[in-house]
């Protein structure tokens, strides 16, 4: 049994460091082919969950996500303010206080980003990550939320001014399919180049 446990808790644990939010770049490829955004994602969590139980004790500790789209990426869906994409690459590392081994490595070609901007208040980036870990398929997912005009439009492009992300606008929810755990970002922030 606590082998199980062991192997759980490492698939979980590589798992979330696709969902992290914290520090987003954006850089373009050079202008022979068809420009590239690069979304780096890093910082660390905050020292307690917001919610649920860390099993896998991640909070306090870093991570560091990348996504790469090309430019001529279709929407999967679209509207007036929103765009969703789907079938994305991405990789990362996530450290575990549980695990002496971290950090840990994974990637996903199954990653789901949401942009959506419009909102009065705030614009926001949202994403899904399905990973498989030593047979075990975790989903995690992290939203950021930015200041209102931080997306110049909803299309795959560089945006605006940096943003410093907090507890209140970058959160990662993570589950090993029964206990879903909410940790907040405790620094980090959102710029585009």
């Amino acid at each position: 049994m606590l082998y199980f446990a062991k192997k759980m808790q490492f698939a979980a644990l590589a798992a979330l460091v696709a969902g992290g939010a914290g520090s987003m770049q954006l850089h373009a490829q050079s202008a022979s082919t068809t420009p590239s955004v690069t979304y780096t994602a890093s910082g660390r969590f905050a020292t307690t969950s917001a919610s649920g139980t860390d099993i896998f004790k991640l909070a306090g500790e870093p991570f560091n996500i990348s996504l790469v789209v090309s430019e001529s990426t279709k929407p999967h869906t679209h509207g007036a303010g929103y765009a969703t994409y789907t079938g994305l690459s991405a990789k990362g590392t996530v450290t575990s206080a549980l695990i002496p081994q971290s950090p840990f490595t994974l990637s996903s070609t199954h990653t789901f980003m949401a942009l959506a901007l419009g909102n009065p208040k705030y614009d926001v980036i949202e994403l899904v990550m399905p990973v498989t870990v030593i047979k075990q398929k975790i989903t995690i997912t992290a939203k950021m939320t930015a200041p209102h005009g931080t997306f110049t439009k909803w299309s795959i492009s560089p945006f605006g001014a940096p943003v410093k992300l907090t507890a209140t606008s970058a959160t990662v929810t993570y589950s090993d399919g029964t206990n879903p755990t909410t940790l907040s970002i405790a620094n980090g922030s959102l710029t585009a180049q």
